[in-house]
Parts: structure tokens; sequence; C-alpha cells
């Protein structure tokens, strides 16, 4: 192999090193954007550009956006799009408003395609009749960290197109809401009509009055069709409609699993129904109170898991049901003969309007199996069962009768749960509370969450009934579940690492890239040069052998 063939390899190599890994993480820049800025400057720091809209525009994979502290009138449509190795990040520094006054057209809005992209700590107010934020379509590996929307038509969209049909631009996948704060916007916080929205991650999430000022029937969360979902640390609260309505569409692309999760999550004090689920789903660790209608609603065929949950003084506005499941539909898309419903470790609770409570609906097609639960809403009919077209009093539940003739609730009871204090929703175990000690750690091959809603680690003694460990103060940072049903880990097996995780992962292959190229390099460079002497050497050594045969030649002729 001679030198050429030598410094072609290299310039290989060198090229690897150019790439486009490289320069995300030794080349790409960071650019501002300032109140105080010119969009005819050149973006640094001490020369920011004046809008957000320029300053995206200009921006590569890999690249960084500083917005800084002010308020900017102005629509910002994002068409550029990151890498897997070079997300985009837009990160607002301070208080970053962008204001919709004037304005008429949808607030911040990810084009079709726009994909590996972080948009953070910026507040979007005053879109009315538009949008606040829009992914619109074929959106993927998106991350909105620390935003809040507000007096918008809708706080965020994901997909564009009409209910019940095809996506104009495509679905969403792999998006991820962090800190996201959607209050006081007119027709709904969080739309993903028409979907379909997968693999979707919401943590620590608000959705707030929502459609209270229209006076519109406004949901806190909603995907119309959608699937691989966790909804965790949530709070959806004080809306016009449900507090979290999740895959009213499904049957119509017919290949959902039912993987959504909803858990350590608050559902309170919306005008209509609480927590809707009807292509399947869990609900686990948390609570579901105070709703107009009813407070836990599962509708069509799939696999169901309530755990450690709550649910009390739904239905008091309009006298409904705690829990319905597998409730006749006028018009359903799907059928509800064939739905498993399991419950432990939960509480139903004091649900139906004073005077006149409610207990729990149960429908024919339903497989239900529950035990260990508290039910304590209606003295003559907790549970009815409609395969059985039998109610269940609270005497049939302590008494064993329930047990008896369905074998579910052995060790189930009717009880007042005596939280802390209920008035002021303080959900609590009081000490002497009959749910404290009286779980179980695995029912139907599903085991009980490690943690409780606040956090506190299960158990302590014995696992409690409900969504809080009595006694329990120590805290774990990461929730860990052990369920046969993969629904319950779903965070933890998820693919998706967050972006700075990924970045990082970036970073450190770029280095081993580079550290690689430069020892090849380096390699390379003293194989040409000992090759290169060695030919040298070697001309040297053959001439001395050829004088040596010439002497040996002489030295016989003469003898």
């Amino acid at each position: 192999m001679n030198a050429k063939v030598y410094f072609l390899i290299a310039s290989i190599l060198v090229a690897l090193l150019l790439s486009t890994q490289t320069y995300v993480a030794f080349c790409a820049p960071t650019y501002h954007v300032a109140i105080t800025g010119d969009d005819s400057a050149n973006g640094a720091e001490s020369s920011p550009w004046r809008t957000i809209g320029h300053g995206v525009a200009n921006l590569k994979p890999g690249d960084t956006l500083i917005i800084h502290e002010g308020t900017y009138n102005e629509a910002v449509n994002i068409e550029v799009t990151g890498t897997e190795y070079g997300h985009i990040r837009i990160v607002g520094q301070g208080q970053v408003i962008i204001s919709g006054e004037g304005v008429d057209s949808d607030g911040v809005v990810l084009g079709p395609g726009v994909s590996f992209l972080e948009l953070e700590g910026v507040r979007v107010t005053g879109f009315s009749g538009s949008w606040g934020l829009a992914l619109y379509g074929t959106n993927n590996h998106i991350t909105l960290r620390n935003i809040e929307v507000d007096q918008c038509e809708t706080g965020i969209r994901i997909t564009v197109g009409n209910s019940g049909e095809p996506p104009e631009f495509g679905s969403a996948d792999y998006v991820t809401l962090e800190k996201v704060h959607l209050h006081h916007n007119s027709v709904g916080g969080f739309d993903c009509t028409p979907g379909p929205c997968y693999h979707l991650f919401v943590r620590d999430g608000e959705f707030a009055y929502n459609g209270v000022e229209a006076g519109f029937g406004a949901d806190g969360f909603a995907v119309e069709i959608g699937d691989h979902m966790l909804l965790e640390r949530v709070k959806s609260h004080d809306n016009q409609g449900d507090g979290i309505d999740i895959g009213s569409r499904n049957p119509l692309i017919g290949n959902t699993t039912g993987d959504i999760t909803v858990r350590e999550s608050e559902v309170y004090a919306n005008q209509k129904n609480g927590l809707k689920l009807w292509s399947g789903g869990a609900v686990i660790n948390s609570i579901v109170h105070s709703n107009g209608l009813c407070g836990l609603v599962i509708i069509y065929n799939s696999n169901y898991e309530v755990v450690n949950t709550l649910v009390a003084r739904n239905g008091q506005e309009d006298r409904d049901y705690g829990m319905r499941a597998g409730y006749q539909q006028e018009k359903g898309l799907a059928g509800n003969d064939n739905i498993k419903l399991t419950v432990f470790n939960s509480i139903f609770a004091f649900n139906g309007p004073p005077g006149a409570p409610t207990g729990v609906y149960v429908g024919k097609g339903v497989t239900f199996l529950s035990d260990n639960n508290i039910w304590y809403s209606r003295v003559e009919e907790e549970i009815y069962l409609d395969a059985r077209r039998k109610a269940y009093s609270q005497d049939d539940i302590n008494g064993k009768a329930l047990f008896a003739e369905t074998d579910n609730d052995e060790h189930s009871m009717s009880a007042d749960p005596m939280f802390v204090n209920m008035k002021a929703n303080d959900f609590n175990l009081s000490s002497n509370s009959p749910a404290i000690d009286a779980g179980a750690p695995v029912f139907q091959g599903i085991n009980a969450p490690s943690m409780d809603i606040f956090g506190h680690e299960r158990p302590y003694g014995s696992y409690d009934i409900g969504p809080t460990e009595y006694g329990s103060t120590s805290t774990k940072t990461t929730a860990t579940f052990s369920s046969t049903d993969r629904r319950t880990s779903l965070a933890a097996s998820s693919p998706v690492a967050t972006t700075r995780e990924q970045q990082a992962g970036t970073s450190e292959y770029v280095y081993l890239l580079v550290a690689a190229v430069i020892v090849t390099v380096g390699l390379l460079g003293v194989i040409v040069v000992l090759r290169s002497r060695t030919r040298a050497g070697g001309g040297s050594l053959g001439a001395r052998a050829q004088n040596q045969v010439q002497i040996k030649m002489q030295i016989s002729q003469t003898a």
C-alpha cells in the first residue's frame, strides 16, 4: 500500500471528523434575540436580533437561540428542523412573553415535519381567535418545557384537521410536555384533534379554567386518537368540560393497544366528567374528586386498571355515578361487550349529590375483578352489576355476600375512609382510618406502586388503600412498578431519553470519534514514515548482498 492510499484513508477519516455530529459538538453556535436588538445584526449576545421569527429562521441543527426577557408582539412560525444528533433549542431567559395582540394567526407554530426541537421558558398569550402553540403534524421528538399558554382559543393544539378525519399533515410522535401550564383558554387547554398522537409524555403539567370565560365546555386535556401515553403528576381542574379525555376516536384506526397511564395526578372541579378513558388505560395513585358529572368513565372494549386511586364527591352537579364502566353508548364507534376492569387498593366514596348518593355502575360486557377496596357512597347500592341486574349494598360488601356471588372484594369493606379534612380537599388518611395497612401488594398479577401520590415510599408497614401512604415520609426519586402489565412501567421502558441526555450522549460519542480519528491519522502517518525508511534501507541491503555474491563468485573462480 503506497503513501497515496494512506493519504486517501486519512482524508476520509478527516471528513468524518467534519461530519454533522462534530459540527454539533464543536461548531454549533448560540444566537440571541432581544427587544433592543436589530434583525440586521449578527445574532451574537452583544449584537442580538430583534424578532424571534428572524432568529429561528437562521437556525441549523444543533443551534441554540436565547430569547432575552421582554414582550414580543409577533407570531412565530418555525420551519427549521433539528436532527437526531443536533436538536435545535429555543430558550426563554427571564420573563419572555409572546403576545398575540393585534395578530390574526396562530401564536407559535411548528410547521409540518419540524422535529428534534426543544422550546423552553416562554409564555404565549392573547392569540384569542387562534391556537397558542401548535404542532401541525409529522412532528417527532419535540420537547415543550416550562411553557405557559393563556387567553388563546386553544392552549396547545397538535395535528391539523377535523374531528374524525385523517390529519392534514400527519401525526405527532414522541412529544414531551414538562411543566406546561395551560389556563383560561376559550376552547380547550391541550387538544390533539384529529390526531393521532403517539408516545406522548406529560409531566408536572397543569390544565385549568379553560372555557370558563367563554362559557364553552372546554376540556383541560383531550386526545382524540392516540396511544402510548403517560401523564404523571398532572393537575386538570376547573375546566368547563372534562378534566382528561383520551381516545374518543381510537376505534377509527383500530390498532391501538390501550397503553395509556395516568398516575400521581389530580383531576377535580371540572364542570363535566373527571377522567374519561375510551380505549384502555391505567389510573394509578391518583385523585379524582368534585367533578360535576361522573368521576371516572370507562367506555370501549379494552383492558383497564384502577390502582390505589381515590374517586370521591363526584356527580354532585347533575347526579351521576362515581364510576361508569361499559355504559351503553347511543352512537358508539366500538363495542363495550368485552371490557376487562381490574380495581384494587382504591377508594370510591361520597359520590353523588347530598341526599341522593350514587355508587358505581358496571356494564353487562365488563369482566370486573376487584379487591381490597373501600366502597362508601350509597348504603343500599354501592355497586350495580348490570350483568346480574343486581345492586350490592354496603351490608353485602361487609357481610361477604358480594364475594360469595362474584368472587370479588373478599378483602374490601364499606366504611368511612376518614380523611383528614375532606371539606378542605385534604384527602390524607387520619390516624384511625380503616384504609391504613388494608391494601394488598399484588392483585391479579398487578403489583401495587412502590410510592404514593406524593412520592413517599410504599409500603409503610403494610400497603394502604388509596393514593396516600399514612406515616411514610421517605421520598422515592423515581416511581418503580413491577406489574406484568407494561402500562405501569411505561416511563422506565420508554425508548425516549430526555433531549439533554441525548445531547450528552452525542457529545460523548463525538469526543470518542475525534480521539479515534486523531489516533488513527497519527498511526497512519507513522506507518507511512516507517515504510518509506524500510524501502530506503531495503535498497542498501540489496546492494550489499549483490556485492557479497560477486565476491563469492570471484573466490570460486580463483579456486
